[in-house]
């Protein structure tokens, strides 16, 4: 039962990100100049990057302090 929610919470998940991010990297183009586009490119790419790393962190952290009330 778990294991299915989880899988299809995830697809739910990627699905949101395949549609809206090229939507989000396409749009700096169309609001910054052309110098500034390599530096927003790379603190966009960074910040999804550290999401990613601090979203497994609390994930990791959630489950290690309330897995006694999640099962």
């Amino acid at each position: 039962g778990n294991i299915d929610f989880m899988l299809v919470c995830l697809f739910l998940m990627m699905t949101r990100s395949c549609i809206f991010f090229p939507a989000k990297v396409g749009l700096l183009p169309e609001m910054l100049d052309k110098q500034y586009l390599s530096v927003a490119n790379s603190l966009l790419w960074m910040s999804v990057f550290i999401a990613a790393i601090i979203g497994a962190v609390m994930g990791g952290l959630f489950v290690d302090v309330f897995a006694s009330q999640l099962w």
